[in-house]
């Protein structure tokens, strides 16, 4: 196969150690395969005191240098550092060595871990003692050591003897290389017999790591990952199974593959936080067996009745790196030879002590599977064929092919393919897969045939794409044998638009595809890269939207649960956990750089606890008041309330500079991704007094009055000190100073959406937000550019101040930057940027940091339910028991549709209107137990109204009608405004 430099053969990165003139060692890299211009002779990094600035002739002195030796080479993806006798090697005063010609940080890892071994000289010999290749992190699981030496047994020149290799160079030299790869994924077995008739058993079951449970060869349930993703140390979800079915009187067995899942592998893009909890997986069960003659019998996993098997059929399991799979080793499972007696794998002490918590949210199921088309051989004879899924999904392949003894298939994923631009043309990789954007994760299958038809399915790994690769098939495979198997922790959409646009229709599917796919035990930014992480800013932004698409109330609790659990403590401050992050000295934070009770930037946080800005961390509140309102649950507040408070009393020790009652939490990032970039400060700022006003709301809904009335308080005097600092007296808008403010779509949406500037300033900050709408971007007009916390804003807060035809105009807009740019560039998915490809400018030199399942810019999404259709919460009561609806016509619709499941039932609203829009029809449906505010303020003020006893006009001028449960009929003209009873059936 090709590297991304359109090199393939040989490659390797070697490490020689030059000690012939004692008095001048020399330490080189030498790389080879890696990029154009590698060569075996010509070092990449020559280490030696007569050319560069290096400790070395310290760590090998001169009588040392003949002597025994310990050189450690650790490996950090992109680069390695060296400890020579247990101090790092200098070179230029940094210990960092880099080998991957691409860089450090946002792009594919080099080198990959695939033979080892070493290299002789002639008539040299090399002893070696101890070699062995262990985890990156603590407790640094030995991958290979002296009982993996054999692998070396058949190579000439080499003796063995316990924990000694000895490398004879010979005549010519010697250089010997081997796989050190070892066992497999590990399978557990418990044999037991059920004594009598079996009236009911169930099993309790968890895993540091991931599981699969199978109960006398049956797979239990339809879960893929369980126990889902969690912040280990303190929380661990346990899930309960019925197998009374399974079970039978006499013989039983149940087996459980473990995987590293969430526990172990690789975990954010810090290639440090890779085995950040550890690096073995391990089980933890119960299972209670309910006998006819009342008894009852329990077992659990204790280490004398429980077996292992490392030899089995899949290799290993990544979420990240993908999956390995040798058929060949399907047998091994029933050689009884190969089983041996499990073992207790004891985790790190800070590790040690989680809560046992039965799972709450719905696992990870199968969502959909798609059937794939074959575009073709990715380059004329190279047996690399190339399918298509049709969208940019999140899951596995199912592939069904004949194979052949010893043949190896090849699967690799991308989200889109290099376009036919000159650039990528003059290379050669035009319509081959994009996979710089993946990072340093491989996301690459790979199956090893028996003999026959074969059936692959990865189980313990994931992958972001619309595009597989698969290689080595001696042909292609038939389309219909290529199906994609989407995953998802949401069960199905419960609610879902669509109008007379089929570009909106679109844009609605894409927001639907990226929730989907991004809510997978966890609200993820990203499916595909080496990040895949719970980025606290796009869940706020999107919570809206998500509640409206599909029932998310149980997934954001086990979600807040997580964020909880990643909450700055004393513990954590005090603790010598080496917290790696993005800011402080060194790029470590270390004790002083955060404050107790603040929350993260992402969830789980991985001991990188400096938030990148209050849009971060005021997700531990906000989320939590997006859950509420929609749901009407206080048991959200109640679960977070202690929490929300410690994070808001934190927030008071940080006050904003030259404020009074202003907090902010200091970020570097703002309102990321933004074209018009408004001050950092400003946003936070703005931020924190709309959710001390957010946090009085919850603290009322469950009886904490006293708290309530602080925090509006609190409130109020920030909003009054708000207004003094960003808007000028005279002008009734912003002050004009840059480094407080701009006037942006970014800044003005905020103000107003957050309902921050005083009413008599709101109309002149709403005058500027439209012209800032209608002068769009880069002389485009009604163009966007929103950064991610506000995008969800722009459209709501023109239509709330009746200027919905401009919400149409930037909707409708198919220009660069619009929400149906992507669309119109083939876009099956919510884009991460604005500008994530262009055909101006391809991918813009963002090829690496870019992803094209991000659902973060898909917030716009509630607009389309709260607005377009118009099925919208009441901001007066939480909860959907009663509901607005305030459709607002526009643009170039003739006609639009909605439905939105509740505790109560399905609301469905259809409306069309004529194509001069002078009569407009409507047919909604209220579940019983439900009722709504129906809000028409644009009906002319020339129509007569007509309604039924049973509805009550709340305020004729403004249109408000107070509308029961049932069927209604809604029509407005120039002449009439008219609400009945329909008897139509509702089909929609």
């Amino acid at each position: 196969m090709l590297n991304e430099y359109r090199l393939a053969g040989e490659n390797h990165v070697r490490f020689s150690v030059d000690v012939r003139d004692p008095s001048n060692p020399a330490f080189r890299i030498f790389r080879l395969g890696y990029a154009i211009g590698d060569r075996p002779d010509l070092p990449l990094i020559d280490i030696n005191a007569g050319a560069c600035a290096t400790n070395l002739p310290e760590l090998l002195p001169a009588p040392q240098a003949h002597q025994e030796n310990e050189i450690e080479l650790i490996c950090e993806s992109s680069t390695f550092k060296v400890r020579i006798n247990g101090k790092y090697l200098l070179w230029n005063g940094s210990e960092i060595l880099q080998v991957n010609p691409r860089g450090l940080d946002d792009v594919a890892a080099y080198p990959v871990l695939g033979e080892v071994g070493f290299q002789v000289l002639p008539a040299e010999q090399l002893d070696i003692r101890n070699y062995e290749i262990r985890n990156y992190r603590d407790p640094q699981e030995a991958l290979f050591d002296s009982r993996d030496y054999n692998v070396f047994a058949q190579a000439g020149g080499i003796g063995i003897d316990g924990n000694c290799l000895a490398v004879h160079g010979g005549e010519d030299g010697r250089t010997i290389v081997r796989d050190p790869s070892r066992g497999s994924l590990p399978v557990l077995r418990r044999k037991f017999r059920a004594q009598r008739e079996v009236t009911g058993a169930k099993i309790y079951i968890t895993a540091r790591g991931i599981y699969e449970l199978h109960v006398n060869g049956e797979k239990i349930g339809s879960d893929w990952f369980n126990p889902g993703s969690s912040d280990y140390r303190y929380t661990i979800e346990y899930s309960a199974y019925d197998i009374s079915e399974q079970i039978r009187t006499g013989d039983n067995t149940l087996t459980v593959t473990l995987a590293p899942g969430w526990w172990a592998d690789m975990m954010s893009f810090m290639k440090t936080n890779t085995n950040f909890y550890g690096d073995r997986p391990s089980l933890l069960c119960k299972m209670v067996l309910d006998y006819s003659d009342g008894s009852s019998q329990t077992l659990v996993s204790s280490p004398g009745s429980w077996e292992v098997h490392t030899g089995g059929p899949r290799k290993n399991g990544s979420f990240f790196q993908g999956e390995r799979y040798d058929a060949r080793d399907e047998l091994s499972l029933t050689d009884e030879s190969r089983w041996g007696p499990a073992t207790v794998v004891m985790p790190l002490e800070r590790n040690a002590q989680p809560q046992l918590v039965s799972k709450p949210d719905e696992p990870v199921r199968v969502f959909e599977v798609l059937e794939s088309t074959l575009i073709g051989e990715a380059r004329p004879g190279s047996d690399s064929w190339i399918y298509d899924m049709g969208v940019n999904m999140v899951g596995v392949p199912e592939l069904t092919f004949d194979g052949r003894e010893d043949q190896e298939i090849v699967i690799r994923t991308a989200e889109v393919l290099y376009p036919p631009r000159e650039e990528y043309l003059e290379r050669d990789i035009d319509g081959l897969l994009m996979t710089e954007n993946l990072r340093e994760a491989m996301s690459t299958d790979v199956y090893t045939c028996r003999e026959g038809l074969q059936k692959f399915t990865p189980r313990f790994t994931f992958h972001g794409y619309r595009y597989i690769q698969i290689s080595g098939t001696h042909g292609p495979i038939p389309a219909a044998n290529v199906k994609g198997i989407v995953l998802s922790s949401i069960a199905g959409l419960t609610g879902t638009v669509s109008t007379s646009n089929p570009l909106l229709n679109q844009l609605a599917d894409n927001i639907h595809r990226s929730q989907i796919g991004n809510f997978l035990s966890i609200p993820t930014d990203c499916p595909q890269r080496n990040e895949r992480m719970g980025w606290l800013e796009s869940v706020t932004e999107f919570a809206r939207t998500s509640c409206f698409s599909s029932d998310v109330q149980k997934f954001y609790e086990h979600y807040l649960r997580i964020v909880r659990d990643s909450q700055v403590t004393e513990e954590i401050l005090s603790s010598k956990t080496d917290a790696i992050g993005f800011y402080g000295p060194g790029s470590r934070l270390f004790k002083g750089d955060v404050v107790t009770g603040m929350y993260p930037s992402y969830a789980p946080a991985y001991d990188a606890y400096r938030s990148w800005g209050t849009p971060w961390s005021s997700a531990g509140v906000l989320l939590p008041f997006e859950v509420y309102s929609h749901y009407g649950t206080t048991s959200v507040i109640e679960q977070s309330f202690e929490s929300m408070l410690t994070y808001l009393e934190a927030m008071e020790g940080l006050r904003m500079r030259g404020a009074k009652s202003i907090s902010i939490d200091g970020g570097v990032c703002g309102d990321w991704l933004s074209l018009d970039k408004p001050p950092h400060s400003y946003t936070d700022a703005s931020i924190y007094v709309y959710m001390l006003g957010c946090f009085a709301k919850m603290a009322a809904a469950i009886g904490e009055d006293e708290v309530a009335s602080i925090y509006q308080s609190r409130h109020a005097v920030a909003k009054e000190e708000w207004n003094e600092l960003y808007i000028d007296p005279g002008t009734g808008s912003f002050r004009d100073d840059l480094t407080l403010v701009n006037v942006s779509q970014s800044s003005c949406s905020l103000a107003l959406h957050f309902d921050l500037p005083l009413e008599k300033y709101s109309a002149s900050i709403f005058e500027a937000l439209c012209e800032k709408v209608a002068e769009g971007y880069a002389g485009r007009p009604y163009c966007i550019t929103t950064g991610l916390f506000t995008t969800p804003m722009i459209s709501l807060v023109l239509s709330d101040h009746g200027r919905s035809d401009l919400a149409y105009r930037m909707i409708e807009n198919t220009a660069f930057p619009s929400w149906l740019y992507p669309v119109t560039q083939g876009a099956t998915s919510s884009w991460e940027r604005w500008d994530s490809y262009t055909a101006e400018d391809g991918f813009g030199g963002n090829n690496a940091m870019n992803s094209f399942n991000h659902f973060s810019l898909g917030a716009v999404g509630a607009w389309l339910f709260n607005r377009v259709a118009g099925i919208d919460r009441d901001a007066g009561s939480a909860g959907m028991q009663h509901f607005v609806l305030h459709p607002v016509p526009g643009g170039s619709l003739t006609h639009a549709s909605a439905a939105v499941m509740t505790d109560y039932g399905r609301i469905q609203v259809q409306w069309t209107r004529d194509d001069e829009g002078r009569a407009w029809h409507c047919r909604l449906r209220i579940p019983a137990n439900m009722s709504a505010r129906i809000e028409l303020p644009w009906a002319p003020h020339s129509a007569h109204t007509s309604v039924p006893a049973d509805v009550s006009v709340v305020d004729d001028k403004n249109r408000q009608f107070q509308v029961p449960s049932g069927s209604w009929h809604l029509s407005v003209d120039q002449e009439l405004l008219v609400i009945e009873k329909s008897p139509e059936k509702f089909t929609a």
